[in-house]
């Protein structure tokens, strides 16, 4: 194999890594409509076990955030 094709395989897988991290960038689930949300010490909420009713939290959104306070949860 030449050191030319070679160059040029290290560049095609390079991309296509560049391309799967895109993917990963939480800006893209925001985009779609999912929040972040996180406690008044920055730690991501993941359960409604984590913030008890009147807890502050802010939820991130794509174009900025909002400032909730927690009501009583609907498990699902």
């Amino acid at each position: 194999m030449s050191l030319e094709r070679s160059i040029e395989r290290m560049q095609q897988r390079l991309a296509q890594a560049a391309t799967r991290l895109e993917l990963l960038n939480p800006q893209h689930a925001l985009a779609r409509g999912y929040a972040l949300l996180t406690d008044a010490e920055g730690r991501t909420v993941t359960s409604v076990r984590q913030a008890p009713v009147g807890t502050a939290l802010t939820a991130r959104v794509a174009d900025g955030a909002l400032d909730v306070v927690v009501t009583p949860p609907r498990l699902l």
